[in-house]
């Protein structure tokens, strides 16, 4: 449910250009990043995080795009995946 809603919040952003990714903490990306992980059988979640990070590759800036597949080790977390 969290994270469903999390999708929605996110997807009804797009008037202010995804901005919340700004505004996203260290923490939640983390987080997100550990449930995705652990997940591996819930094709709920997986399709929903699978969203977020669509949206935020082609609508996050570069800083956090950096921040969130080389400093939150998110690229390492999906190769482990696939």
């Amino acid at each position: 449910m969290l994270i469903e809603t999390f999708m929605l919040i996110i997807k009804n952003d797009k008037m202010n250009k995804y901005s919340i990714f700004n505004k996203i903490d260290d923490n939640l990306w983390h987080l997100l990043l550990v449930w995705y992980n652990e997940a591996l059988h819930n094709s709920i979640y997986q399709n929903y995080f699978s969203d977020i990070i669509i949206l935020l590759i082609k609508n996050g800036d570069e800083k956090i795009l950096l921040k969130f597949f080389f400093k939150l080790e998110g690229m390492s977390v999906f190769h482990k995946t696939f």
